[in-house]
């Protein structure tokens, strides 16, 4: 049985858990996926959930947004938006709340997204599922959305497919579409794990901008101590489906009292500054040797003007000696999928050669 809490949370509050349980499936690792767990999410501030994978971030989240699988249930605890507990509402109420009260960020927009489907009929679909606006006005605010976001050509990309976006560019179409409806509470699923470290400051640096102008609670989970210590207000800290400490970010990162707080801090990566220990491979011959590559990206149509051009690889030359390793580094859409598809034959280039082993793949 499901316990409900019917006291108003207090005015400061927009989200409450109270001893929240859920079950998983018999045959686990455990029981619960998360455990009589409680937890606020004050107005206007950035709460971060971090935790490693299974820790129960995302079932929490999950359990929020009434997006848990029929396999795994709440057993017990309440939910509650403004005051109100959201477990055991119908689907119908539920479906009314999400994107107009809480939305959410997913942390795979690839997967998130309709690949059969514009991006700004994505958007737009937002807004029609709740009735909000006309065809004509529903557009309009997808390319306001999509301008507010920071996306470049914003009428160009509201006809775009999501695959031809990069990644960091697809996660902005996923955060226009959590605000289409201007929620309360936006739920932020890792939503910069895949992304390169310049495109998920950039994301992180958009998120907060966005959740201070417009003065939303924002709940963001994530494994990384670097973005708390970038965003939060409040940490709460999860290992295997408990919360083992929480508190303000400053005390949880200047003073964490838990021996898994303290192992989570001690492993964020640091730059060593150090090369590898060369093997002896100085005086042979490279096994890769890459020479003025290029691959030039059309879309759209030139007799509409709406013809999108995007040079992905441009002169690129590089070897690489047997038995070493070669780190491809660069912010989001700067080449480095496309290259590496390059390289094993998925694409075709527009120019340059591949010498492997010194015969040229490139037009095979």
């Amino acid at each position: 049985m499901i316990a409900s809490i019917q006291a108003v949370a207090p005015y400061d509050v927009a989200l409450s858990i109270r001893d929240l349980t859920v079950n998983l499936p018999e045959g686990m690792e455990r029981t619960h996926a998360v455990e009589n767990i409680s937890f606020d999410l004050k107005r206007g501030q950035i709460l971060c959930i971090i935790g490693e994978s299974g820790s129960g971030k995302s079932v929490t989240a999950n359990a929020i947004m009434g997006l848990l699988p029929k396999v795994i249930r709440v057993s017990s605890g309440a939910i509650q938006l403004d005051g109100m507990n959201i477990i055991g509402l119908s689907p119908d109420k539920l479906r009314s709340l999400r994107g107009r009260v809480v939305s959410m960020i997913f942390q795979d927009p690839l997967s998130a997204l309709n690949p059969l489907m514009t991006v700004g009929a994505q958007i737009d679909e937002v807004m029609a599922a709740h009735g909000v606006g006309t065809p004509k006005s529903r557009r309009g605010r997808a390319v306001e959305l999509l301008t507010e976001v920071g996306l470049p050509d914003p009428e160009i990309m509201y006809h775009q497919y999501p695959f031809r976006l990069s990644g960091g560019q697809r996660q902005r179409v996923m955060i226009a579409m959590a605000l289409a409806l201007e929620p309360t509470i936006l739920i932020a699923d890792e939503p910069t794990t895949a992304l390169d470290v310049t495109t998920q400051a950039q994301i992180l640096e958009l998120i907060r901008d966005i959740q201070r102008r417009k003065g939303m609670s924002v709940m963001f989970i994530t494994h990384d101590f670097g973005v708390v210590a970038e965003i939060a207000d409040s940490v709460v800290v999860m290992e295997k489906g408990h919360i083992v400490e929480q508190g303000s970010a400053q005390q949880v990162l200047n003073s964490p009292g838990h021996p898994y707080t303290r192992r989570l801090i001690a492993a964020v990566p640091r730059l060593t500054g150090e090369d590898r220990v060369p093997l002896e491979t100085a005086n042979k011959a490279p096994i890769l040797k890459v020479e003025g590559l290029v691959k030039t990206y059309r879309s759209g149509s030139s007799l509409f003007g709406s013809q999108r051009v995007v040079p992905a690889v441009n002169e690129v030359s590089f070897d690489l000696a047997p038995g070493r390793t070669l780190g491809v580094v660069g912010e989001s859409g700067s080449g480095k999928s496309s290259l590496g598809r390059l390289l094993i034959k998925l694409l075709d280039s527009d120019g340059g050669g591949i010498l492997f082993e010194g015969r040229d793949i490139a037009k095979l």
